[in-house]
């Protein structure tokens, strides 16, 4: 089936990731039976644990080169030897923007939680549970390496 005018951008797709991860988490969080499943200690965790969640999804594709996974996989190991890998450079992009001046000066609670969670937010962006207070579930949302889904 062919969509006229259809678009799928990187931008369009980062922010469907972050919808789609915030839904997942809100679907597994209101269908769970029991809350010592969640394994949140406080209303607040979870709150700031779906905002995280949905961060990670916007900007888990941050670093994409042009042409995504072709410059990523053919294009770049044929110029350079490395082990790149895009989440690698939506980390260092995410770190870029939250040292800006202008972000860091923002008033806003939601992005002071973001800024104090940055590491947290890039193991989510890698999949990575290690070092971290949030249940290890959290994890498979944004990068499943359990079954790669």
């Amino acid at each position: 089936m062919v969509f006229d005018g259809a678009n799928h951008s990187r931008f369009e797709h980062s922010l469907g990731t972050g919808h789609l991860s915030e839904l997942l988490f809100d679907t597994i969080v209101k269908n769970t039976q029991s809350s010592e499943n969640l394994r949140f200690d406080t209303e607040r965790e979870k709150d700031m644990s779906r905002i995280l969640v949905t961060v990670a999804g916007l900007c888990h594709d941050l670093g994409h080169g042009p042409f995504s996974h072709m410059f990523d996989n053919e294009l770049l190991p044929r110029l350079v030897k490395t082990d790149w890998k895009h989440e690698k450079g939506s980390e260092m992009l995410f770190d870029s923007l939250m040292e800006n001046e202008f972000i860091k000066n923002i008033p806003c609670e939601e992005l002071a939680t973001i800024y104090d969670n940055r590491k947290v937010i890039k193991n989510l962006i890698q999949g990575d549970p290690l070092c971290s207070t949030l249940p290890k579930w959290v994890y498979q949302i944004m990068s499943n390496k359990t079954n790669s889904i």
